[in-house]
């Protein structure tokens, strides 16, 4: 009787461990998701032919190729841009109803990769277009809900800490009538 008893513990001990871990797994999976909508292809590869574009005109002679790891490079004997798939994001940036698109055009200043340029594309009679050009060393991480979250260094470019990879902040921004209002100033245009 005592074994029977026993047994009947366990069981009951691994069956409240197994919903634990169940509860507990759909928990974690919930919380580790990508917060941004994917980018539908067609839309990543509008987003990419304008930047590529937007790339070339910044060259003399330059030439563009997709790398192994799926990144498009762009360049001549000086310059060259990376523009990276993963940097495509969609959703409101603007005041208007249309989904935009932003994508980050980066480069290469030997030996750093340094994001440069941040295109924000609009719809205009069913195609996009570039409407604005922010011009800024910060890393866009996200869209949501009309607010570009971004990681910024907290030192300037002439520190030996500038690429430091633990010496950035987050930040926040949304585009009011042209301009990003947010945590840390940044340029728009060129």
């Amino acid at each position: 009787m005592r074994m029977k008893k026993v047994t009947t513990i366990i069981k009951t001990i691994k069956m409240k461990n197994t919903n634990y871990l169940l509860t507990f797994m759909v928990i974690l999976l919930s919380c580790t998701g990508n917060d941004n909508n994917p980018v539908p292809k067609e839309l990543e590869k509008q987003a990419l032919d304008i930047a590529t574009d937007f790339a070339m005109k910044k060259l003399i002679n330059g030439t563009a190729v997709i790398n192994k790891d799926g990144k498009f490079s762009v360049g001549d004997s000086t310059n060259c841009y990376i523009i990276n798939p993963a940097g495509v994001f969609a959703g409101r940036i603007d005041n208007n109803a249309s989904v935009d698109l932003l994508i980050t055009v980066d480069t290469f200043q030997v030996p750093y990769l340094v994001p440069m340029y941040h295109l924000i594309l609009n719809k205009e009679n069913d195609n996009f277009v570039i409407k604005h050009v922010i011009k800024s060393d910060a890393r866009i991480l996200g869209l949501k809900r009309r607010i570009i979250t971004a990681e910024v260094p907290t030192h300037t470019p002439d520190s030996p800490l500038y690429f430091c990879s633990e010496c950035t902040d987050t930040v926040e921004y949304k585009l009011i009538d042209g301009k990003l209002v947010g945590d840390e100033p940044i340029r728009i245009g060129d």
